[in-house]
């Protein structure tokens, strides 16, 4: 793919971006209201990835529909941090009443998200590709996909699930984890798909797009383990959002990618 450079300088750049922009707020208002912008900002980058590669696909083909719905995944959570963050929001909102949509936004979110997750890992079996390895190795494969989810972040959502009634929070924490390891559950998959298209343009979106729910799944790991990091706030923030912002920042190459790829065999 002669776009290959692109692709690996997206998550390149918004990282040193990151790293650099963030050093130079220190704590207070400034610094809350860059990680706000900041979070928005990668999160609308990575709706407009996966919209793109819907866009070459005819209205509810398989692919083009589990782009759009991993899209709307990004562009709702998105719009939550828009109109219901804690420092960006709509004005004259009362706090429990924005907290309350937040949580409504975040599991709409995750659930469309888990949704096209779960699309992209069965493009295999639609398209009739041949997964490397033996039936058993493939679902190896994809039990120990599970089990490292939850080792990653099921103490985080174990204890945020203790704090479901007095917490509304902790809603958000759990949709999030609980989508993350849907989504981390269908990494196996993916990265068969990945690996039996190597040496093709196809294999990138697919590589991309496993890099894109790890980043997450650290994200997640990140705060799961805050008591046991011994890390100061400021710093544990630092590494979470840094793993957030690849996250999205891989999502958008991924879409990328995808487009590039179709518009190639199109050519052919």
């Amino acid at each position: 793919m002669k776009n290959k450079a692109t692709l690996i300088a997206i998550p390149v750049v918004v990282a040193i971006a990151f790293m650099v922009l963030q050093s130079q707020f220190a704590e207070g208002d400034g610094r809350r209201m860059f990680f706000a912008v900041e979070i928005m900002f990668v999160k609308l980058l990575a709706a407009a990835g996966c919209f793109v590669a819907a866009s070459r696909y005819r209205r509810r083909e398989y692919m083009g529909m589990a782009w759009q719905v991993i899209g709307i995944d990004y562009f709702l959570l998105f719009v939550k941090d828009l109109l219901f963050g804690r420092v960006v929001h709509l004005p004259g909102i009362d706090p429990d009443t924005a907290e309350s949509l937040r949580v409504a936004f975040v599991i709409a979110a995750n659930i469309g998200g888990s949704i096209g997750c779960i699309m992209l890992a069965r493009v295999w079996h639609v398209a009739g590709i041949a997964l490397p390895g033996s039936r058993r190795l493939q679902f190896a494969a994809m039990i120990v996909g599970v089990a490292l989810a939850v080792a990653l972040v099921g103490w985080g959502t174990w204890n945020d699930l203790h704090n479901l009634r007095n917490d509304k929070e902790a809603m958000v924490a759990v949709a999030s984890n609980l989508g993350d390891i849907v989504s981390f559950s269908a990494i196996a998959p993916i990265l068969l798909t990945a690996i039996a298209m190597r040496g093709g343009a196809l294999a990138w979106p697919w590589a991309l797009v496993t890099l894109s729910n790890i980043g997450w799944l650290l994200y997640d790991m990140s705060w799961s383990f805050e008591r046991q990091w011994a890390l100061s706030e400021h710093n544990l923030r630092i590494i979470a959002e840094f793993f957030r912002a690849q996250g999205c920042a891989m999502a958008l190459s991924a879409g990328l990618a995808q487009r590039w790829a179709i518009r190639s065999a199109i050519r052919k």
